[in-house]
């Protein structure tokens, strides 16, 4: 029989120490993360993240990745400029290639899947 995996309280699970975000353009922005779950192959990543208020640059060149925000408040800003708010219960995918910033308005949790591009 192939078993599911339960991951109660996405809240309130430690995520350990929160430690300096790389490429981050407000000073003092920190992130915490737990990895829940791996395939097989390595190729799909199931954690939890968080992060401090603040601003950084996000490429998605190593893979694609599926969030869903559990807390917090998000502007996502593309390179053309135009703005989209997120907060909780929202949800978004980020294709391999995107780019843009992120600014957290309020320090922020989410549930991330991540596909690792194949080599």
């Amino acid at each position: 029989m192939i078993d599911f995996q339960r991951f109660p309280d996405a809240l309130t699970t430690d995520l350990g120490a929160f430690t300096p975000l790389d490429g981050a353009l407000t000073e003092g922005l920190s992130e915490a993360s737990k990895s829940l779950w791996t395939s097989a192959d390595g190729r799909v990543e199931l954690g939890l993240w968080a992060c401090t208020a603040g601003l950084f640059d996000l490429e998605m060149e190593g893979g694609s990745e599926f969030c869903h925000f559990l807390q917090g408040r998000l502007k996502v800003i593309q390179p053309d400029g135009s703005t989209t708010e997120y907060g909780p219960g929202d949800a978004l995918m980020m294709p391999l290639g995107w780019r843009g910033r992120w600014e957290v308005l309020e320090p922020l949790r989410k549930i991330y899947m991540y596909d690792y591009k194949q080599a």
